[in-house]
């Protein structure tokens, strides 16, 4: 019988930006689930990156200087909920953690009024169609003022100025008279959610930010580019894509012929195929698996295995997953995971 010994690690023992923080292992969506090492320098690097997207705001009933109050609920064995973690640590900021079923997350929320979260689709889903269907059982002038109120206001965030109140999700008249009250849903004080994990769809994201008022952070990465590779910028509200990259990473789009992708078209058009990065933040290896980490990798470019768009401003749109995206017998391409 195999056996296990636990050792502490001494208190002195010698730490480097590139001594080993954890192993973090796979979904398995993509195969079978593959440890990847993520260093201390990697994870600090993306918490970085990621601060300079999310400025703070001082909020009422948190006296001193600006603070988060982070609402956890993922676990630290996710890599995204990890770099949140560490984000919040290393600015001294405060943890709240939900009690331990999603059913509850919305009375977590209003128990710890947190300024700051992160939101797979997927719960991002759940909490809009529970705002619907409770603004649909109202009815009458309930549902028609909401949804005036959201289509008006999705539409100002769109055209709002980089930087002002409106473009990071605060109308005072809307809030006022309608938005104060899904706010309240999550505790009132948000100012930051970021989603990351899988594709937001673009009304998604304005329904979030208009709901509850608050900046909303669309980033892209995987577990081996240490959660996180690009993001937005908080201010803005057309969601077309998954924002610029990181500082001190590469990226580059590599053309796809079996799904028609080019990434060096001669007609104008922007620059389609597989997105693959490399940079501080990508790993190296995966864990005692030369096989998959083989197959993973070209000439030191870490393969996603995602379809990507590059527009000129230089954004990144995400199409999907090589293996997602079916061609009809008209030609058109569809992404079966939108």
């Amino acid at each position: 019988m195999a056996s296990l010994k636990a050792e502490s690690v001494p208190e002195d023992a010698p730490v480097t930006p590139d001594t080993l923080c954890a192993i973090f292992y796979t979904s398995g969506t993509t195969g079978v689930p593959k440890g990847v090492p993520v260093t201390h320098r990697s994870f600090v690097i993306t918490a970085v990156n990621y601060y300079v997207r999310m400025p703070v705001f001082p909020s009422k009933d948190l006296p001193g200087p600006p603070q988060h109050v982070t609402f956890s609920y993922l676990p630290t064995a996710h890599v995204f909920a990890h770099v949140i973690e560490i984000l919040t640590l290393l600015n001294g900021w405060k943890i709240g953690y939900f009690s331990g079923s999603t059913a509850r997350m919305i009375s977590d929320a209003q128990a710890l009024r947190p300024t700051f979260m992160c939101m797979v689709p997927r719960v991002a889903s759940k909490i809009q169609s529970a705002i619907v269907n409770g603004i649909n059982e109202k009815g009458g002038i309930s549902k028609v003022m909401f949804n005036m109120a959201l289509k008006r206001k999705c539409s100002a965030m769109l055209k709002a100025k980089p930087r002002s109140p409106l473009a990071r999700g605060q109308s005072k008249m809307w809030d006022k008279l309608v938005f104060s009250k899904t706010a309240a849903l999550l505790g009132g004080r948000m100012q930051h959610i970021a989603s990351g994990a899988a594709l937001l769809k673009p009304e998604d994201g304005r329904f979030i930010k208009a709901a509850f008022c608050c900046q909303m952070f669309i980033g892209y990465g995987s577990t081996e580019t240490a959660a996180l590779a690009t993001g937005t910028m908080p201010w803005l509200c057309d969601f077309r894509s998954v924002g610029h990259l990181f500082r001190d990473s590469e990226a580059r789009l590599v053309s796809y012929p079996a799904l028609g992708y080019d990434a060096t078209p001669s007609d104008g058009s922007n620059p389609k195929g597989e997105l693959q990065l490399r940079g501080p933040t990508v790993f190296t290896e995966y864990y005692k698996d030369p096989e998959a980490t083989a197959e993973c990798f070209d000439d030191g470019w870490y393969r996603t295995g995602d379809m990507a768009e590059l527009y000129p401003e230089g954004d990144i749109r995400l199409i999907g997953r090589a293996g997602r995206i079916i061609k009809l017998q008209q030609g058109e391409y569809v992404n079966l995971e939108s």
